[in-house]
């Protein structure tokens, strides 16, 4: 629903000739017609500053680029957003960064010369998780923050809180803009923040790989988890569409800690022992044997898709920045053997692990060689950049171009 052709839409918004539209679903449901209803209508006003100069004579009745034609590009983009503690000012980072890459989308101009380079995106559905699965068997109380509660992106369900000064109210299962639909990006990108600033009091097991499996895999999927089943076509029905390219972006300062032995959340555990001082990230890169294989998720998230280009796993994490600069032609086997990516606990602070990168004023991130090896699964769709950023428009630019040389394709 909401499909909306056209060719040159980036020449309807360097005159001011584009608009979006929100989709804010019924919680977990369908009509009995398969679509979701409580649709809001938005104003947007355009961004006239991308060659505006260049295109000014051109008029919205203007033919359009055949170029740029094509079937109606379906994206469906999902934020897996690390809600454990340190990650305050990488959310308001990505919140700020938004609606440029909206616009991107929107447009097909990869480069910012205010043309189209690709096509532009026909119907874009966002939606937000955190990297909280809870603690199985455990009683969340004993290690803090990882507790599942209904709305807030745990437990792998869609984000439908707004949170944050000026967030009211929620938006149930995902957000829907539709360029050309005479709504408003402004809001569209407001409460995307509202939805992204998901807090930092969240599970310090973070577990992006599987949290994103559990989102968006069927409940007879192929794999298990620790707790309930995959909610791809539960809480979550709707997200995934037939036919849409799937882009998954985690956003974390830590590895991922997707766990396969539920006795490591144990801090008591004879197993696993090391109590409070192997907790979190230390506690994980100490028992590798107890988390779920790399292989295991880039096999289950591809099952989703038949083809390899209608999916694109990126990640901004804990990395280098100048060893990722060019997203298109990172050397993985340079990027895991830099000696600032090898799991070394910090001398100066016992139970924390030595950075991979580290951005005075707002933190440091640990090497994410679980991540890394995960994108590294996905080939050309997969791409990873550095959380060590002041801003994240270098990073979001990078995965834009990924996903644009899949739309190429």
């Amino acid at each position: 629903m909401f499909r909306l052709r056209f060719g040159a839409l980036a020449l309807l918004l360097s005159v001011g000739c584009y608009a979006s539209r929100e989709l804010a679903s019924a919680p977990h449901s369908l009509d009995d017609a398969g679509t979701r209803p409580d649709v809001r209508i938005l104003p947007f006003p355009p961004d006239r500053d991308a060659g505006a100069a260049e295109d000014a004579g051109r008029g919205c009745d203007a033919g359009p680029d055949p170029v740029l034609e094509g079937p109606p590009l379906l994206v469906d983009l999902l934020f897996v957003v690390d809600d454990s503690g340190s990650m305050a000012e990488e959310q308001a980072a990505l919140a700020d960064q938004f609606p440029s890459l909206v616009r991107t989308l929107a447009t097909g101009d990869l480069d910012g010369d205010g043309r189209g380079d690709v096509q532009p995106v026909d119907d874009l559905r966002v939606g937000v998780l955190t990297t909280n699965l809870g603690a199985p068997g455990v009683d969340p109380g004993a290690i803090g923050g990882c507790e599942v509660r209904p709305g807030d992106g745990s437990g792998g369900v869609l984000r439908s809180q707004l949170r944050g000064p000026g967030c009211a109210g929620a938006v149930p299962g995902f957000l829907a803009f539709v360029p050309g639909s005479g709504a408003d990006a402004d809001a569209f990108a407001a409460d995307f923040a509202c939805l992204a600033v998901v807090g930092d009091d969240g599970c310090g097991f973070e577990q992006p790989l599987e949290a994103t499996l559990k989102a968006l895999l069927p409940a007879d999927g192929p794999v298990r988890f620790l707790e309930g089943v995959g909610q791809g076509d539960g809480a979550n029905a709707g997200f995934v569409r037939e036919g849409a390219v799937l882009a998954v972006v985690l956003v974390t300062d830590e590895d991922d800690c997707s766990v396969a032995d539920p006795e490591l959340f144990d801090l008591e555990s004879e197993r696993f022992p090391g109590g409070e001082r192997a907790g979190g990230n230390l506690r994980c890169v100490t028992y590798p044997e107890a988390l779920q294989p790399v292989p295991r998720f880039v096999d289950a998230l591809r099952s989703l898709k038949a083809r390899p280009d209608d999916l694109l796993l990126s990640a901004i994490t804990g990395v280098p920045p100048e060893l990722v600069g060019d997203p298109t032609d990172v050397d993985y086997e340079a990027l895991l053997d830099d000696p600032r990516m090898e799991v070394r606990e910090n001398p100066d602070r016992p139970g924390f692990l030595l950075p991979a990168c580290d951005l005075e004023g707002t933190g440091f991130a640990v090497p994410a060689r679980r991540i890394v090896e995960a994108v590294r699964g996905f080939g050309e769709s997969g791409v990873v950049q550095s959380i060590c950023e002041p801003r994240f428009d270098r990073a979001l630019r990078g995965i834009t171009d990924r996903l644009g040389e899949l739309i190429r394709r």
